[in-house]
């Protein structure tokens, strides 16, 4: 057995260009395909770790189909109902208080959230503090993109792009309505958010200090046009942790009345998708690997045809089939297992190289990892390779088996 190893190394030895061809294009191979398949794990794991951290679990938006029929408004014992139902998380009820805003002279119409603390915490702040429940004017929390909503008509341009754009935001005013005075307290973390928030119960109190012949502004009334006793929610958020029981939560919300939205498409559309690029690199990565094994292949043929003497020799020395067979599967599966070391560690290094830079291009957190290279994908990679390479030595040894001796040496 020693000498037939002696022999399978030293042949590799004395055909180095050769050998070093073979194991560049199992290098190359097994790069190709570790480096697809982890582009196509990681980029998902990535994807999907992107929207959880903007939304820890899937969102179900809930709005009334009538606000002018009782059963169909959202109160507290609505809020009380949903949270009783199975696989709820949290619900966070939503006051609209809509109004005129302008900030250094640049105008905005639209909504001031009034949401729990909860939900605001859920936002991320990129600078200041979340506004407070203080009894009195509310304080903002403005999204981080809230600067492009504010418009100049007569300098026709919008807020961010003006010098006051460009300040510290945190402890400015904006005038509400052309009368009241709301500080804003921070700035979220999203550039994409355009909205306004402030802390529920506060905006309850401003808005009923504002109201007209006992009608809180904004509070839809009843079908004989008569205010309702209770305060209406304009929407809820409810969240859940999986997609499936989202669906099964989305169903008995929608049969208790509510219309019902979410984030369940988006994330079955986007794992749909990440999916099909996932075997399409894995096709890539497959052809590759395949060129590697004809290579494999052709290697150990051109071995046994330049060694026909040597295995005559062997044969005729009392070498059985089975040590000629063990010497030609041996050489392939070494070839296998260099490559595929050393392909590993390629891959390894590349992806060191590329995830910081592959982050930055997608424009998701530093600490992603695009190639999402782990140790099962390295045992696996150099397990299969050696097996591969072994299973493409059989023909060319089974060839050499059939090698007669006395016309082996002529």
């Amino acid at each position: 057995m020693k000498m037939f190893l002696r022999l399978s190394f030293n042949h590799l030895k004395i055909k180095k260009l050769r050998t070093c061809l073979t194991i560049s294009g199992i290098v190359i191979g097994v790069m190709s395909l570790v480096i697809m398949i982890s582009i196509g794990i990681g980029y998902k794991t990535a994807v999907l770790s992107e929207l959880k951290k903007n939304n820890p679990g899937v969102d179900i938006y809930v709005t009334s189909q009538d606000n002018r029929r009782k059963d169909r408004i959202i109160t507290d014992k609505t809020i009380e109902k949903i949270s009783k139902l199975e696989d709820v998380q949290q619900v966070f009820p939503m006051l609209d208080g809509s109004g005129t805003m302008e900030l250094n002279g640049y105008g905005y119409y639209g909504p001031i959230y009034g949401v729990t603390r909860e939900y605001m915490e859920d936002l991320g702040l990129s600078e200041g503090e979340l506004p407070c429940s203080n009894g009195s004017r509310p304080e903002i929390l403005c999204g981080g993109g809230f600067k492009q909503a504010l418009f100049s008509s007569t300098k026709s341009i919008k807020y961010k792009d003006s010098t006051a754009g460009k300040e510290p935001q945190v402890g400015k005013r904006f005038t509400y309505e052309s009368q009241y005075k709301l500080s804003i307290s921070g700035i979220t973390a999203d550039p994409y958010d355009y909205d306004l928030y402030t802390d529920i119960d506060t905006l309850k109190m401003f808005l009923k200090r504002q109201m007209v012949d006992g009608c809180v502004p904004g509070q839809p009334k009843d079908k004989d046009d008569k205010p309702y006793p209770m305060w209406v929610y304009d929407s809820l958020i409810v969240r859940v942790d999986t997609v499936e029981n989202a669906k099964r939560v989305s169903n008995a919300i929608n049969e208790m009345g509510f219309m019902v939205d979410s984030n369940i498409e988006i994330i079955e559309d986007t794992e749909n998708m990440i999916t099909k690029v996932q075997i399409i690199l894995a096709v890539i990565g497959t052809v590759a690997a395949v060129v590697a094994i004809i290579g494999i292949v052709n290697t150990m043929v051109t071995a046994v045809y330049d060694r026909i003497k040597e295995i005559g020799l062997l044969k005729m020395i009392g070498s059985d089939s089975d040590d000629i067979v063990f010497m030609f599967l041996f050489e392939s599966g070494l070839l296998g297992a260099i490559g595929g070391v050393i392909g590993v560690l390629l891959s390894f290094l590349l992806s060191l190289i590329l995830n910081p830079r592959l982050a930055k291009i997608m424009s998701l957190s530093k600490e992603s990892r695009i190639i999402g290279i782990n140790w099962k994908i390295v045992l696996g990679a150099i397990v299969v390779t050696i097996i591969v390479s072994i299973l493409a030595g059989i023909f060319p040894s089974r060839f050499a088996v059939k090698v007669k001796p006395l016309e082996a040496i002529n």
